[in-house]
């Protein structure tokens, strides 16, 4: 079976950011290989309506997917995508995939929510071209996670609707049994996604890069499409998001660059590591990885944004001022468009940080760039405050650009160390 090789391509609303901090807007391979190939269900049940093998239960396979075809999935279910050595031939590539004009639908067994993890095990990205859709004739819709350790693109043509996308860049894969079918032997990543509501996410041989380029859209039933209530994007290679076709409105965003989490079936994140002061540290864990996380036109209702790394901006991007957003880095914010700071914003953006830092507590009086021990700030485009003061951290403040600062604000910059360099930059 013939394996593509890995092609990136750069996109071009990351030269900006390239030569600000030599960090572009990567993407992954900009091609996508026919539709997902050599499914195997290692949790719950899962049918399809191909002409192979239609899966079912636990270890049976699906195979020979065509455009159109429909998976139905009960309950919290998983299906690994590439991996198996026990003879089962499919006319697809194996690897999760979906090719330009290329449609996956995806539909709950009833009218309850259903959710359904699909593992990449192939070795290679995975490359959404075509439509991934989350279709129900009722009311049940399924949410819908990717995982694959080598990177995950949404490409420019790529659509994927639901109540709930995760795109995940860790190694969730699990080994073969006897037989060479993979087998999810309990608490691996994928019995305890099905069997306990929530999958843990760290980066153990995992460094592939995390790109959305195309759209992220609601649901579809014959109901109103409501927008897609949560978006994750996580990794510890690069995470690059472009807000442009993704729908904002009602829509909260976590997005994670190179810091361990746990997310549940409903779509809720939580940290975890080996940090003191973090009650949900597992033993043994890497819960860090330098990660950089590029985002274009970002925009959602509730956002949640930590780079382990550094944080690049670019277009028009607006920090919201819903209870819980928050930005924070560890390296260098850098901003090439216009970024506007909603105000009343209770985190704002953090910059910098102790071995703690990640779980400082929320405090309402902190409405600006919190300062932090490590990370800095360069500008070369344009900040604008909407009630907020900036406070810059221990490596300093650069501003080419332009930042404007609404009048009678407290505290309106404020450096603890390091050097404000601010020529030939202009402050309003």
């Amino acid at each position: 079976m013939k394996q593509h090789g890995n092609k990136f391509r750069e996109n071009k609303l990351g030269t900006a950011m390239a030569l600000a901090l030599g960090l572009a807007f990567v993407s992954g391979p900009s091609f996508a290989a026919g539709m997902p190939g050599l499914g195997t269900v290692t949790v719950g049940t899962v049918t399809a309506n191909s002409a192979g093998k239609t899966g079912g239960g636990t270890g049976s396979a699906i195979t020979d997917l065509a455009s159109g075809n429909t998976l139905t999935v009960t309950g919290a279910s998983v299906v690994q995508w590439g991996g198996r050595t026990d003879g089962t031939i499919d006319t697809n590539p194996a690897g999760f995939n979906l090719s330009t004009g290329s449609v996956l639908n995806v539909r709950s067994n009833g009218f309850g929510q259903t959710e359904l993890l699909n593992v990449d095990a192939s070795g290679n990205p995975s490359v959404i071209a075509g439509k991934l859709l989350s279709t129900s004739l009722f009311f049940g819709n399924t949410r819908i996670f990717i995982a694959n350790a080598n990177g995950i693109t949404v490409t420019p043509t790529g659509t994927i609707a639901a109540p709930y996308v995760g795109l995940i860049g860790a190694n969730l894969a699990v080994g073969n049994n006897m037989a060479g079918v993979p087998t999810a032997a309990p608490g691996s990543a994928q019995f305890v996604f099905g069997t306990g509501g929530f999958v843990p996410v760290t980066y153990s041989n995992a460094n592939g890069n995390v790109a959305v380029e195309g759209a992220i859209e609601g649901s579809l039933t014959f109901l109103p499409v409501n927008p897609t209530n949560g978006l994750l994007v996580a990794g510890s290679g690069s995470v690059n998001v472009d807000f442009t076709n993704i729908q904002a409105n009602n829509q909260s965003a976590f997005v994670s660059g190179g810091n361990s989490l746990s997310v549940d079936n409903n779509g809720n994140v939580s940290y975890f590591g080996t940090k003191a002061g973090d009650g949900n540290a597992i033993s043994g864990v890497i819960g860090y990885v330098a990660t950089n996380v590029a985002l274009n036109n970002a925009t959602a209702a509730l956002a949640q944004v930590d780079a382990y790394g550094n944080l690049a901006f670019s277009g028009n991007s607006v920090l919201p001022n819903t209870l819980g957003s928050h930005y924070q880095w560890k390296g260098v914010l850098s901003n090439t468009g216009n970024l506007q700071l909603m105000s009343n914003s209770i985190e704002g953006a953090k910059g910098g940080g102790t071995t703690n830092y990640w779980f400082d507590t929320p405090n309402s009086t902190n409405t600006g760039f919190v300062r932090g021990p490590v990370g800095s700030i360069d500008n070369s485009g344009t900040i604008t405050s909407g009630g907020m003061g900036l406070t810059t951290v221990s490596n300093g403040f650069t501003n080419t650009g332009t930042i404007n600062l609404q009048s009678g604000i407290t505290n309106a910059l404020s450096i603890t160390s390091g050097t404000a360099n601010n020529n030939p930059g202009i402050f309003l």
